[in-house]
């Protein structure tokens, strides 16, 4: 009886640490959202059941989870020049299931920048991205962070070459 006793108060001690523990998907997306802060992107959650902009996109895309959505954005420093453009291109379904992009605003012209970006995310119909936002000094992406360390780098990296450009 007395072991049991013993062994009951380790587990009560024990318990919530290992309970505590990051589990192995949590220690990926830290190691993800490490790389992409390296490189400059800051990292926001969101809800697009509650965001203007992308609660229309669930209303026509019900399919869409609202809670797996992470924006990561990258702001042009001093040296630096952005976009110059304000525009957001959202991924959504259509009537065959296939994924397609659209502009925000359908008059807007898309920039060869973005054409090019989503020309790839287009032809391998990429369902971890659902927005493209651009800003006069910044460039975010929303997506699940379903990718590896290397691929957020060269991700980060493409974004900075073709959205920003250095002052001479």
């Amino acid at each position: 009886m007395a072991y049991l006793i013993i062994i009951f108060a380790i587990l009560l001690v024990i318990g919530p640490v290992l309970w505590l523990q990051p589990s192995k998907q949590e220690r990926q997306l830290a190691k993800l959202r490490q790389a992409a802060m390296a490189d400059g992107a800051k990292i926001q959650p969101i809800s697009i059941r509650k965001d203007p902009v992308y609660s229309a996109t669930l209303a026509r895309n019900p399919h869409l989870d609202d809670h797996r959505w992470i924006r990561y954005q990258w702001v042009a420093t001093e040296n630096e020049s952005g976009p110059a453009v304000k525009e957001t291109w959202v991924q959504r379904k259509d009537r065959e299931q296939g994924l397609v992009w659209e502009p925000r605003q359908v008059t807007s012209k898309e920039p060869e920048e973005v054409t090019a970006m989503l020309a790839t995310w287009r032809e391998h119909q990429d369902g971890r991205f659902l927005a493209l936002e651009l800003g006069p000094r910044s460039v975010a992406i929303v997506w699940t962070e379903k990718t590896t360390p290397q691929e957020v780098k060269e991700l980060a990296e493409k974004i900075r070459r073709l959205f920003f450009t250095s002052k001479s």
